[in-house]
């Protein structure tokens, strides 16, 4: 039943817990609609540049350079508040850049997979404010048994990125992992769901499950 992707924000499905606007950096969105296994992530990693879809089930990909078009179907997304660009990215010319109150959302219609998906993203994550939303579907702010969230929280100096999913009778918790809040440098991030589990990869590194 859900209709949108809410990108860079809890937006109006998760924001309850204060997981507002994420004002951290993010290049090279893609989503899935299937489970990529830690091969695929990696591989996915030192892909090189210009773009050639080379993913099975890939179905989204928002490079962020200077524009918030999907260039698997040219359709671009509409854009809440003033989300802009950083100026800097992790390859490419540019990569969104999150704001007070501003996120993107995009129809999620024939991006995901029944039973799975995969969601994966260069992330430079910024701690201020302390926690926030980062990908975001859902269809009722009340009722975390259907869509995602993909979110963080934690200090100035660390921040965990965690995953919240609705499994239709209920939710599934997954506490991911912590990113180093100080460096400044940029992570590649990695979302799968089966049927039966998720797993979050830094890195293509798997966190906890």
């Amino acid at each position: 039943g859900c209709t949108d992707i809410t990108i860079g924000a809890g937006g109006e499905t998760f924001s309850y817990w204060n997981h507002l606007s994420d004002n951290s950096s993010m290049d090279e969105l893609r989503l899935f609609n299937t489970t990529l296994t830690q091969a695929e992530v990696q591989t996915m990693i030192n892909a090189s540049d210009p773009y050639e879809p080379l993913y099975n089930g890939e179905t989204f990909y928002m490079p962020f350079d200077g524009s918030y078009t999907n260039l698997m179907t040219y359709a671009s997304a509409t854009e809440v508040g003033t989300p802009s660009f950083a100026g800097v990215s992790y390859e490419g010319s540019d990569a969104y850049m999150g704001a007070t109150d501003s996120y993107l959302t995009y129809p999620i219609e024939g991006v995901f997979g029944d039973d799975a998906f995969s969601v994966t993203f260069w992330y430079n994550v910024n701690s201020t404010p302390d926690r926030s939303g980062i990908i975001t579907v859902g269809d009722d702010a009340d009722d975390r048994n259907q869509g995602f969230r993909l979110f963080r929280e934690g200090s100035a100096t660390e921040q965990r990125i965690k995953a919240n999913v609705g499994i239709g009778s209920g939710e599934s918790w997954n506490d991911g992992g912590l990113l180093d809040a100080t460096t400044g440098d940029w992570v590649h991030v990695a979302f799968t769901v089966s049927a039966t589990e998720s797993k979050i990869y830094f890195n293509g590194v798997e966190q906890l499950s």
